[in-house]
């Protein structure tokens, strides 16, 4: 989109808040911290949870079993409070963004399988 030469960025662009693409941003890191903490098995690092996250739910995802299922539920969340529940963006944008987040799902089921296989 060039504004330069009158072009208006379509309406949903300016709809979704920066502190929720903030907060998308650092449940993603966090959450592929989290992945990398399972692959490294015993090193886990909270200090990261408690960089990215809020304390009580860096304080909550440490104490889960799967941190990167907890934190995808996290994720989740922050998503639909900001694009289903508000209507802020259009419905191939939320289609998209569920797709997406099924394959994240998908990739924390496949390095949970890694985990625990011998």
């Amino acid at each position: 989109i060039d504004v330069r030469n009158g072009e208006q960025p379509p309406k949903w662009k300016n709809s979704v808040r920066t502190s929720s693409v903030a907060s998308v941003c650092r449940h993603l890191a966090a959450f592929a911290w989290s992945l990398r903490d399972e692959l490294h098995d015993g090193d886990t690092r909270d200090d990261v949870l408690h960089a990215l996250l809020p304390p009580e739910e860096a304080t909550w995802v440490a104490s889960q079993r799967s941190r990167a299922l907890a934190i995808h539920g996290m994720l989740r969340r922050v998503i639909y409070q900001e694009t289903y529940k508000s209507h802020r963006l259009p419905e191939q944008m939320q289609f998209l963004i569920e797709m997406k987040l099924t394959q994240l799902s998908a990739v924390a089921a496949t390095c949970e399988r890694i985990f625990t296989s011998p």
